[in-house]
């Protein structure tokens, strides 16, 4: 025999006997009579059975608050602990309780909830062994005694640990995670928090997500947190000058590190290994993205990289299909809120907004499209009453800054009918891998400049015996052929054009120091002008196509439109029409109408 099992109904009051008597409660069921419940108290032997030495999975004892708040959706911390018994979870361990927890449960009579805690835990395991008495008194010794009832049962749950020989004890009490280690070196059990343990089995499944790669292309890399290093994360990031608490962010990315299938949290690193940039995001559903948390360092890379990430954001807003993306860091720094506004972010009510339409849109669409976002309660009321989003002060002929505002507001969508220029313009391969082309720059092993290729703004600079692409316009990138470049005779990618100059290469290189990849050897290269002069142009808002677009296949559109081809080594003017049609070529998946 293994042990010696009994049923009692609980309101004869004989749960001491039963305890004074080396009895464990297992389970609590429905008694016969009405309104009772039925105790079953087990007496364990200590002997091995035939299932003893059989493999199994790494059992993990729950601390009884962090079963509560798997539980309790309201819970403050049911996000960081749900997870424990998802799907993914289950063949890697196997979550238990121990006897303590019918114990606590058996004393709260007035809550709403005990029976359906009562059922869950007669679903789970309960771990304990024969040596329960034995490892309390030993953890008494290790800890101290308790001084409350509280912490008295916290050491018998890790006791009946201990007895049952559970790999880990999973619980959010600081007392006990504080001393994890002498935990470890007594006892072999590893006391851990619920967002750590998680963490562990999602690095061990998914080595390669933690393992740095390019950002982009870059010579930096990104990666995901691991916990291990979560403490030095919340110290290097946190905005103790806007009031932020620690405790809090640490709260909020064990939560989020928690939770793989719906937070990812990331580490920007820069290529001499220091860590400069932490960012949040959350897929909040099918129709919205968010960015929970931005931080950067100060350094030369603080604002190319607050942009970057930014705009990273919409572009993976873009491919999962979601028409908003919110930035909710209320304790994000000044320079990123400037950084939102450029790029087409709105701030309404608490948060940062921006949409994503999924067509091009005339002034009337996009205000039936804000509709629609406020009726889903995609978007806040509020958005309808903002200056950025008065559509009706547009007419059907308006033309000009605010329109191209507006455009920037829900690109990479764009605004029908506006007379806004459209141009195909050529560029090297090259010169594309190091400005913005980042799959061509991540198969180079040290990767691209971070500082050209992560900018948000950059310059390109061509002859000017054609004074085009014209400020304010859209262009389709066309890389020239190359022998040795894979990605080469085929449109990449889109951009807005904001500023045009044409001058003299001495003065391009001082007003553009900046900006591009020319240095003043290359501008003298570029055939210029009768009057010396090169043309230059700044763009920004670039967005690799999903689908590069072939040269074949964009010659042929272009033909079945009646448009002359010139190669196009000169940029080429087409009417928005026939640009839109070739624009959604790029993306197979639907962006454009």
């Amino acid at each position: 025999m293994l042990g010696a099992s009994v049923s009692c109904r609980s309101d004869y009051g004989l749960q001491g006997v039963w305890r004074h008597l080396g009895f464990h409660c297992t389970r609590v069921l429905p008694a016969k009579k009405p309104g009772h419940s039925l105790e079953g108290w087990w007496y364990d032997f200590g002997r091995d059975s035939l299932f003893t030495y059989a493999a199994k999975p790494e059992l993990v004892a729950l601390d009884a608050n962090v079963f509560f708040d798997i539980l309790n959706p309201d819970a403050e911390h049911h996000i960081e602990s749900y997870p424990l018994l998802d799907d993914w979870l289950a063949s890697k361990f196997s979550c238990a309780i121990t006897p303590e927890l019918f114990e606590e449960l058996e004393r709260a009579n007035d809550n709403p909830r005990k029976q359906l805690e009562l059922d869950k835990a007669n679903e789970l395991l309960v771990v304990t062994g024969s040596s329960f008495n034995t490892s309390y008194d030993q953890i008494n010794l290790l800890l101290g005694t308790p001084s409350s009832e509280s912490a008295k049962s916290d050491q018998r749950q890790l006791a009946h640990a201990v007895a049952g020989d559970a790999t880990y004890f999973v619980t959010r009490d600081t007392h006990l995670l504080n001393n994890h280690k002498s935990l470890f070196h007594k006892f072999a059990l590893r006391t851990v928090h619920p967002s750590e343990l998680i963490r562990k089995f999602d690095e061990d499944a998914r080595p390669e997500a933690y393992k740095p790669f390019k950002l982009d292309g870059s010579d930096i890399d990104i990666r995901l947190v691991a916990h291990s290093e979560l403490n030095a994360v919340v110290r290097r990031f946190l905005n103790y000058p806007a009031g932020e608490r620690k405790g809090n962010l640490r709260d909020y990315l064990a939560r989020a590190m928690s939770d793989a299938s719906r937070y990812t949290a990331e580490l920007v690193e820069s290529s001499s290994g220091d860590i400069i940039g932490l960012i949040v995001t959350e897929s909040c559903s099918s129709s919205t993205n968010s960015i929970r948390i931005l931080r950067v360092s100060t350094g030369k890379l603080n604002t190319t990289l607050v942009w970057h990430l930014l705009w990273r954001g919409v572009q993976t807003t873009v491919e999962s299909g979601a028409r908003v993306l919110r930035f909710c860091d209320i304790y994000a720094s000044e320079a990123i809120g400037n950084a939102l506004a450029d790029i087409g972010f709105v701030y309404c009510g608490s948060t940062w907004q921006k949409l994503i339409p999924r067509s091009a849109m005339t002034c009337h669409e996009i205000k039936s499209e804000l509709e629609y976002l406020v009726e889903a309660e995609l978007c806040p009321k509020a958005i309808l009453n903002d200056v950025h989003w008065d559509l009706d002060r547009f007419s059907d002929e308006t033309v000009g800054a605010e329109t191209r505002q507006l455009e920037r507001q829900i690109w990479p969508a764009m605004l029908k009918g506006r007379s806004i220029e459209n141009f195909i313009v050529a560029i090297e391969p090259e010169w594309a891998q190091r400005l913005f082309d980042c799959k061509a720059g991540a198969d180079n092993l040290f990767g691209s400049e971070a500082n050209l290729l992560l900018r948000f703004e950059n310059a390109y600079y061509r002859s000017c015996r054609q004074r085009l692409p014209l400020p304010l316009s859209r262009i389709l990138w066309y890389i020239k052929g190359s022998k040795d470049g894979f990605r080469s005779k085929c449109i990449l990618a889109s951009s807005l054009v904001n500023k045009v100059v044409c001058s003299t290469p001495e003065t391009l290189i001082r007003s553009f120091a900046d900006f591009g990849v020319y240095e003043y050897k290359d501008l003298k290269a570029i055939k210029s002008s009768s009057a010396g002069c090169i043309l230059a142009f700044t763009f920004s808002h670039t967005l690799l196509l999903p689908r590069p677009i072939q040269y074949q296949d964009a010659v042929e559109l272009l033909r079945s439109r009646s448009v002359p081809i010139n190669n196009f080594q000169s940029p080429l003017k087409l009417d928005e029409n026939t640009w839109l049609d070739l624009y959604s070529m790029g993306f197979p998946e639907g962006l454009t109408s």
